[in-house]
């Protein structure tokens, strides 16, 4: 296994409504900076779009790469929009619907 991610299904996201939240992304340290966090994300937020739901996380500010994590999440979509706790900052992905013709 390269990686994995843990995701739930949340009701209310700040409050915004229903939406996915991103938990944690894990990529062992002999397998990162080859694509594959960029690969698993993007099956989510795929996922998240064919569902119109948008997607949140909390970047952690405990870690050497958290600011690299911001941009990296930033990059893809996500806005910073405030803190939540401890844990670091809320990033939302707004919810990009696609409809399946």
């Amino acid at each position: 296994m390269v990686g994995f991610q843990v995701l739930v299904a949340s009701e209310h996201i700040d409050g915004r409504g229903e939406g996915l939240v991103l938990i944690n992304i894990g990529i062992p340290p002999e397998a990162r900076r080859q694509g594959h966090g960029r690969t698993i994300l993007a099956k989510l937020l795929e996922i998240a779009d064919n569902h119109g739901l948008p997607v949140s996380l909390e970047a952690s500010e405990r870690s050497a790469s958290a600011s690299w994590n911001k941009g990296w999440y930033a990059r893809r979509g996500f806005d910073l929009t405030g803190k939540r706790g401890q844990y670091g900052p809320v990033m939302i992905r707004p919810a990009n619907i696609i409809f399946a013709t």
